[in-house]
């Protein structure tokens, strides 16, 4: 699945939406930002929220993802499992 990277005043954001149709039904995550790809693992005890509205979101939205980012105006979304979603990023 492609997604946008849009830039707020924040920081540049990536939204996640719909991922109980992926198989994603927790209610809370971890995000590890790489050098290469972002990865959100659903557990329990994560440190963030899953939003249960409108199938599941997840929003992204810091000045770490601009700097993951670096530039890229869109990103590849890839459903490993029921608990794991990387996020890699489409350069130029």
């Amino acid at each position: 699945m492609k997604t946008v990277i849009t830039s707020t005043s924040k920081g540049h954001r990536i939204w996640l939406q719909g991922l109980a149709s992926q198989g994603i039904t927790g209610t809370r995550c971890n995000v590890t930002y790489g050098n290469d790809h972002i990865a959100i693992t659903v557990v329990p005890e994560g440190k963030r929220s899953i939003t249960q509205a409108k199938g599941g979101i997840v929003d992204l939205q810091s000045k770490k993802v601009t700097q993951w980012a670096r530039g890229a105006a869109h990103a590849e979304v890839e459903f490993v499992a029921d608990s794991l979603i990387l996020i890699k990023r489409i350069e130029g």
